[in-house]
């Protein structure tokens, strides 16, 4: 059977209860606020820090700031230098287009000058050279009417052939003209003394037969003064203004120097300064290739001479033409039984340079 309680130990028992329940909850309240406390400890020190931290960051912040004021003052002195450099600038930048104003304006000037000067040169060369050739031309008046001629003529000596060259024209009696290489002549001034005192016409070919002459008038002439400074400085003489251009003046090597109207352009300030440039209307092609032998060159000739009663004949005083002293005895000889006279641009006349003109063997129009 059961057993029942009473009264008391029912009440007993519920105290009991009571007390544990008590005792229970202010133990756990206890818990509870010691990890409270704890928390709250933390969060402080955690604050702490993080106050730390923050002034650290104001400190960091003030620098900062600092610096950038410091950044923005020198950005303020730059910029105000840039405006001063700029405007300094602008200064010079006026000053240097006053200046250049004023030295185009005295390139200008000096243009006007040179062009002046040029001018001049022209007309005193012009003087000089007819001066020159007046010279001649008194000496030698007249022209013969009538009389078939013929002026042979040797270019690019004087070289070793020159010398049996010489040799056949006096045995025939016969004189010639040599257009020469000024820089040959340096080279053997004795060959050109003998061809001069022997009776023959030395004239200006090039001095160095070099084709680059033509890329420009200064050039051009710089080597036409240069070989009649040679042959003036060997002679003692001042020679006519008459030459020969090389390769003639309707070459077309020029070309590729000075362009192709340079000896057109060329030839008409030539006859400004009062020069003659002289052609040919025969030619032994003696720099052909391969060359002709004596026997060919002698057909050549003669064959180029036939209904021609003027003639300008083009030989070369090469070391190589052996042919042409084999060749020009026979062709001399024919001539004369021709009934050629002989003549050279030695003690050539005013009427004579006239001629050629228009037979366009002297001074000819290049188009």
């Amino acid at each position: 059977m059961g057993t029942k309680l009473n009264t008391f130990q029912l009440n007993m028992l519920g105290a009991m209860i009571f007390i544990l329940l008590f005792v229970s909850y202010g133990i756990n309240s206890f818990t509870v606020n010691a990890v409270t406390q704890k928390q709250l400890s933390e969060f402080e020190i955690e604050l702490a820090k993080v106050n730390m931290q923050l002034s650290q960051l104001n400190t960091e912040l003030s620098k900062w700031q600092t610096l950038a004021k410091s950044y923005e003052e020198q950005i303020q002195l730059l910029i105000q230098q840039k405006k001063e450099m700029q405007k300094q600038l602008e200064i010079e930048k006026q000053d240097v287009e006053q200046k250049q104003q004023k030295l185009l304006e005295k390139q200008m000037l000096i243009e006007e000058l040179k062009q002046t000067i040029e001018l001049l040169e022209i007309q005193v060369t012009g003087v000089q050279n007819a001066e020159s050739l007046a010279q001649f031309f008194s000496r030698y008046p007249s022209l013969s009417s009538g009389e078939k001629t013929i002026f042979l003529t040797f270019d690019d000596g004087p070289t070793d052939i020159t010398l049996e060259v010489l040799e056949v024209l006096e045995e025939h009696d016969v004189n010639a003209t040599f257009f020469i290489i000024g820089k040959q002549a340096e080279n053997q001034p004795h060959i050109l003394r003998k061809t001069y005192n022997e009776g023959h016409a030395v004239l200006a070919h090039t001095y160095t037969h070099e084709y680059n002459i033509y890329t420009s008038f200064d050039t051009f002439y710089e080597d036409l003064h240069k070989v009649q400074r040679v042959i003036q400085n060997i002679l003692g003489k001042v020679p006519p203004p008459i030459f020969r251009f090389p390769g003639g003046s309707t070459n077309h090597v020029s070309r590729q120097y000075g362009g192709r109207d340079f000896m057109a352009r060329l030839t008409e300030d030539v006859k400004e300064k009062g020069y003659y440039y002289i052609e040919w209307n025969v030619s032994a092609r003696d720099t052909a290739i391969p060359r002709p032998d004596a026997e060919l060159m002698t057909q050549i000739v003669l064959d180029s001479c036939y209904n021609k009663d003027y003639v300008v004949a083009l030989f070369h005083d090469l070391n190589v033409n052996t042919a042409l002293v084999e060749a020009l005895p026979v062709i001399i000889t024919e001539l004369k039984e021709r009934g050629y006279v002989f003549r050279t641009f030695r003690d050539i006349t005013q009427a004579e340079l006239h001629k050629m003109q228009r037979l366009r063997l002297a001074n000819i129009p290049i188009h």
